[in-house]
């Protein structure tokens, strides 16, 4: 601020012998900065505008997605919902696959979950359930995941922090579930290549939303690699593996 000052002040000097104007003005600019910062270290203005709103990270919340801390979500893979997934509703069904087994490679706790009144929407994918054999599908009602009682308290009992949420829809079952539960504290990676939307347009609206939420927004090659970390590690052949056959499909 101070050569800024100088600058403007010399400049108008050379001009018309005086610099009381421009040392006005900029003296009232280094003021009115100050004061804003002032407010915002006092907690007036905790949120820049166009800024990612902050993120409640829980105590002990480590930054590393690992395979300790993270659990999957997935939430209404039903074959009368796929067909809705953008242009490429086969590419949302092979990724979210294969999402599964890394889940499976990594040991990873899986919370699975379909929406609807009855069957109209119709049943969550065969495949998957053959992945998880074991794994129950939570039924509900209502459209926000992270509303329904029973699903939040499935989440809670993993006892994780980290998570890995993908949505049959963009708009809707990801990033309703998503920018509610980062609003609780969680530390949320929304996986957006197993997702899709009725239009291009409610795809990157949803992707905005997301982002703004201050969400990790990311794919299902990016999390294998998260958790993979090393690929000394003994997971490492099964992972290379994987990409391997998904680059020849």
């Amino acid at each position: 601020m101070a050569s800024y000052y100088r600058q403007d002040r010399n400049k108008e000097k050379t001009r018309n012998g005086t610099f009381t104007e421009v040392h006005h003005e900029v003296h009232h600019e280094v003021h009115h900065e100050i004061h804003r910062e002032d407010n915002r270290e006092k907690g007036r203005y905790p949120i820049k505008i166009g800024k990612p709103f902050p993120m409640r990270r829980r105590e002990g919340d480590d930054k590393s997605l690992t395979p300790q801390n993270a659990v999957l979500l997935l939430i209404d893979y039903q074959t009368g919902l796929i067909p809705y997934g953008g242009p490429s509703p086969y590419n949302i069904r092979n990724n979210v696959l294969t999402l599964g087994r890394v889940a499976k490679i990594f040991s990873l706790p899986v919370i699975i979950t379909q929406g609807g009144l009855g069957e109209e929407s119709g049943p969550i994918l065969q495949e998957l359930l053959d992945i998880f054999p074991d794994v129950p599908v939570i039924r509900r009602t209502i459209i926000n995941a992270w509303e329904d009682p029973e699903f939040i308290r499935a989440v809670q009992q993993t006892g994780r922090q980290k998570l890995i949420i993908a949505g049959a829809l963009s708009d809707v079952s990801l990033a309703f579930t998503a920018i509610s539960a980062a609003g609780d504290g969680y530390d949320v990676y929304a996986v957006i290549d197993v997702s899709g939307g009725w239009s291009l347009l409610e795809e990157q609206a949803a992707l905005q939303r997301m982002v703004q939420a201050g969400i990790n927004v990311t794919s299902w090659r990016a999390i294998a690699a998260k958790l993979q970390q090393d690929w000394a590690l003994p997971t490492g052949s099964k992972v290379l593996k994987l990409f391997s056959e998904c680059m020849h499909e």
